[in-house]
């Protein structure tokens, strides 16, 4: 499957490469995909749909438009997130590859 992402700072949309058409694909119903992340105190991640599915619950730390931090971003930069420091570019990379996983299981 070949798709071309739009990576936004609030949203981000995927669409699939299609003999010439380029449709929108849909996660659960909608067609863009949170750009977020949460974290708990424990360690535990989550990812688009799922980070903003926490972001009421005070066991977790949600950090929503993350792509503001990669304009000054290098490849140490650190965040933290419920008490624990990630480096911006491992939380950026397991943002993509849960898209990943959410592509493949929404096509």
């Amino acid at each position: 499957m070949r798709v071309g992402i739009d990576f936004g700072t609030t949203h981000t949309v995927a669409a699939v490469v299609d003999s010439g058409n380029y449709p929108v694909v849909s996660f659960d119903g909608v067609d863009a995909w949170p750009s977020a992340i949460a974290a708990n105190a424990a360690g535990e991640l989550r990812f688009g749909l799922d980070a903003t599915a926490v972001r009421r619950d005070p066991g977790w730390s949600v950090l929503r438009s993350f792509k503001r931090l990669l304009n000054d971003a290098g490849p140490h930069t650190e965040v933290s997130l419920a008490g624990r420091s990630y480096r911006l570019t491992e939380l950026l990379a397991r943002f993509l590859e849960q898209l990943k996983d959410d592509l493949q299981h929404s096509a």
